[in-house]
């Protein structure tokens, strides 16, 4: 599945989360009080929690974009109510929110996470207090000419669909999704997935402002989508080798409980990895490490790839024996030493040049091997950690084989 696929299945995701989300909006009409009551404010709850996560996680992004929604659902429904007596407030209010929004988005999506308490966090907060103190000014001493810079015409004619929403803040509601969209193509990472879930939920919001419990529920959904990428990012800290992406052994320890009665534990080593670490550098080292982990994780059989420590890998194969597995990994440890990879200098262009010339001095082809041990659970090894004892012991006679081999 290429990375533009990825993307258009996330964004065909949150479509259809929003179809649910509008069904559960109509249903809350015919609910009970004291539920529609609670729908308006649990947004309040989940926007605290994706803060409280964003602070404890360093996640400053979700922080930020969290604060914004909470402040925008506060003064749009229950600061400045759509009260005959408050309606010129409110509408202002609206012309405002509705920029704020997708702009704030758009600044905090695209910085990276550097935490709440940097200058870098202290600025974010500046710029959220700035806003806030232009809204204040403008409804305080009703400054219309300054409002009248949230509603500048930028089409030819007004969008009879969306009269509520000023050409500005169309503008920066489709540059926001755009954008995060095309990156998320282009990288092919979800980081940008929560980015989207919000500009769409809070677009959603806005349309409905004037049906307050299905703005509520809209910005509820957005609250939801920043705690949860927190939750997954946290996971993902836990559970995946931040350098080579596969899961780490705390995942694999978990694994291990899910095993059943048939399974082949495979260990992994990178042959003369110190030597080359110590002749071409710690980055290239890392540079092949992810080159093998890349390789590790297309293995076939059904093995599942993790990152044991150092320069070794685990390969579990549920509902194998070893000679079923041999063969896998008889095929990656071939690839392994038939694929080689370019060790570029440290001169080479940032960016990918069009034309690529591998004979040129610049580029060098190195070659690994790697020894595999394998172990299966029987009567001998009963449980995962004696399997796993084995395969290290079988990895070890693989190395005295001569190494760029498989034992079991």
């Amino acid at each position: 599945m290429n990375k533009i696929t990825k993307a258009l299945i996330s964004l065909g995701l949150n479509c259809i989360l929003l179809i649910f989300a509008y069904y559960i909006s109509i249903w809350l009409k015919a609910a009970p009080p004291t539920v529609k009551l609670l729908s308006q404010y649990i947004s309040y709850v989940l926007f605290a929690v994706g803060m409280f996560f964003g602070w404890w996680f360093n996640r400053s992004r979700v922080f930020f974009c969290s604060l914004t929604l909470m402040l925008s659902q506060l003064i749009l429904i229950h600061l400045f109510p759509q009260e005959s007596e408050k309606i010129g407030y409110y509408n202002m209010a609206l012309s405002m929110v509705s920029v704020y929004i997708p702009l704030n988005i758009i600044t905090f999506s695209i910085q990276r996470d550097r935490g709440i308490a940097s200058s870098w966090g202290r600025m974010r907060l500046l710029f959220i207090i700035i806003e806030f103190l232009i809204g204040t000014w403008i409804i305080w001493y009703n400054d219309t000419d300054l409002l009248q810079l949230f509603n500048i015409k930028l089409f030819p004619v007004d969008i009879k669909l969306l009269p509520d929403f000023s050409h500005i803040s169309l503008l920066l509601y489709s540059v926001s999704l755009i954008f995060l969209f095309i990156r998320q193509a282009i990288t092919g990472k979800n980081q940008d997935a929560p980015f989207i879930s919000i500009t769409i939920f809070s677009f959603a919001a806005l349309l409905y402002i004037k049906d307050v419990n299905t703005a509520a529920v809209m910005f509820a959904v957005s609250g939801l989508m920043l705690s949860a990428v927190v939750v997954w990012a946290s996971h993902s800290m836990a559970y995946l080798d931040e350098l080579t992406g596969l899961p780490s052994r705390r995942a694999l320890k978990e694994e291990m409980l899910k095993l059943g009665s048939k399974y082949t534990i495979a260990m992994l080593d990178i042959d003369h990895f110190k030597k080359f670490n110590d002749t071409h550098g710690h980055d290239v080292g890392d540079d092949v490490l992810k080159l093998v982990a890349v390789c590790i994780k297309g293995v076939g059989g059904g093995g599942k790839a993790f990152r044991y420590g150092g320069e070794e890998f685990t390969v579990v194969f549920p509902g194998k024996t070893a000679d079923e597995a041999v063969p896998y990994l008889e095929e990656l440890r071939e690839y392994i030493a038939d694929r080689g990879f370019i060790k570029r200098s440290k001169n080479r262009p940032k960016e990918k040049p069009a034309d690529i010339v591998t004979k040129s001095s610049s580029y060098k082809k190195l070659y690994l091997t790697v020894s595999i041990g394998a172990a299966e659970k029987n009567e001998k090894y009963r449980s995962a950690e004696e399997v796993i004892t084995a395969a290290d012991k079988a990895l070890y006679r693989a190395k005295s084989n001569g190494r760029n081999c498989v034992s079991k």
